[in-house]
């Protein structure tokens, strides 16, 4: 099930926006029975033997960067509490270091079914975060791209499909959405990865058996990266949604981070389905 949804919100460097919550209730709605926000505020260690701190006001900048995160949290807050419908929304917020806050919402991850962030490009908290929930928390997540006007996401999907296991494992999670969606599309790579046509076939088998009819579309990536190269592929068959295996180790995932996996974070085009 995909019933209980996490949203952790940010509020610096890279704050959250109110179109951002507003997103993920859309999105969210057709499939979920409660939503729980958890607004993340920093709190800056006041370092006395700061490296500089002659020629900066140290404690100045520290207090100016936690009014900017109190502002957004408070802001964020007055949002959710102005959410209205019969979905049931909790908000609660957390005050910590900005170095546990990834630690933080990846535990409480693990205690909801999925978990929907925004990742903007170059924005590194949104991204080091999404890594760490989907590497971390054992569950999936959906990311959004910055916030923009969003196609229903379960009424057309699209499955980036190499055969390998955490494909697989992504096909599974997104199970509860997939059987409701109207249309679902298999996305291959053919020039990024070989995969054979039996498997694309299988995949297609199995999806039958749930009563899912796909039909395949393969993707060139023409010189740009396959995550690049995905996205563009389920936007042009009409796709709202991109279900897709996350590859990579929790630790080291800066190193071994696989290619589609590093370059669909790099720029998020459309709601991305990511497990691991």
């Amino acid at each position: 099930m995909l019933t209980d949804v996490f949203v952790p919100l940010l509020t610096y460097p890279d704050a959250d926006t109110e179109a951002m919550i507003e997103c993920a209730m859309r999105v969210c709605r057709p499939f979920a029975t409660s939503v729980a926000f958890t607004t993340f505020e920093v709190d800056i260690p006041n370092i006395a033997y700061s490296l500089g701190a002659e020629f900066y006001d140290v404690s100045g900048l520290i207090a100016e960067a936690e009014k900017f995160s109190r502002a957004n949290t408070e802001r964020l807050g007055k949002r959710i509490a102005q959410l209205g419908g019969a979905l049931p929304v909790t908000s609660a917020t957390a005050r910590m270091r900005q170095d546990e806050i990834t630690l933080a919402a990846t535990a409480m991850a693990a205690l909801h079914d999925l978990s929907i962030i925004e990742v903007k490009p170059g924005a590194i908290g949104q991204r080091e975060l999404a890594e760490g929930l989907v590497f971390g928390s054992g569950r999936p997540i959906l990311v959004l791209p910055a916030a923009s006007p969003l196609s229903p996401v379960h009424e057309h999907i699209a499955i980036a499909w190499d055969g390998g296991r955490a494909a697989a494992r992504a096909v599974q999670d997104a199970m509860p959405l997939l059987v409701k969606a109207r249309s679902v599309t298999l996305l291959t790579a053919f020039d990024d990865k070989a995969i054979g046509e039996s498997t694309v076939a299988g995949l297609a088998g199995y999806l039958r058996r749930h009563a899912i009819e796909a039909k395949h579309h393969d993707v060139s990536s023409a010189g740009i990266s396959i995550g690049a190269a995905l996205q563009a592929g389920a936007s042009k068959q009409g796709a709202g949604l991109l279900v897709m295996g996350a590859f990579g180790h929790s630790r080291i995932r800066d190193f071994v981070m696989g290619g589609a996996t590093r370059s669909t974070l790099d720029e998020v085009k459309l709601p991305i389905f990511l497990s691991h």
